[in-house]
């Protein structure tokens, strides 16, 4: 009996169930909007928002690192303290000033969306999955 619940432990571990939907802020409701429909997510003046392929901007009670929990990591990068990116919104990587990175994403952030030189490797190994 004790095999058993240690084996279905170890199972859920290695299968955690990411998001498919969140649920946004919409004038004084709430709707559900698919995980895959997002480019990237930003926090600006401690509001998080959420921007979709078609320019949509949402609105979220949560933090980024609460969110990030919810993000399957293949699909989202957590680029920085202010964004994360989807797989799906990067078009190009850019050579930045002291060995760093800047994302251009589709569509395009108001704000330049950087990657330190501690997390350039990182970066690259994501984008080879």
């Amino acid at each position: 009996m004790v095999a058993k619940a240690t084996i279905r432990n170890i199972n859920s571990d290695f299968r955690q169930a990411y998001k498919k939907t969140l649920l946004v802020k919409k004038f004084d409701g709430l709707i559900p909007v698919e995980i895959k429909d997002f480019a990237y997510f930003e926090i600006e003046n401690g509001v998080v928002s959420g921007f979709g392929f078609k320019k949509e901007r949402y609105a979220f009670d949560q933090t980024l690192d609460k969110l990030e929990q919810q993000l399957s990591p293949s699909d989202f990068f957590r680029a920085n303290r202010q964004f994360i990116v989807s797989r799906k919104a990067i078009e190009e990587v850019q050579n930045y000033y002291n060995r760093r990175y800047v994302l251009k994403t589709n569509p395009s952030s108001s704000e330049l969306i950087l990657i330190s030189k501690t997390k350039v490797s990182i970066l690259k190994d994501w984008l080879k999955q």
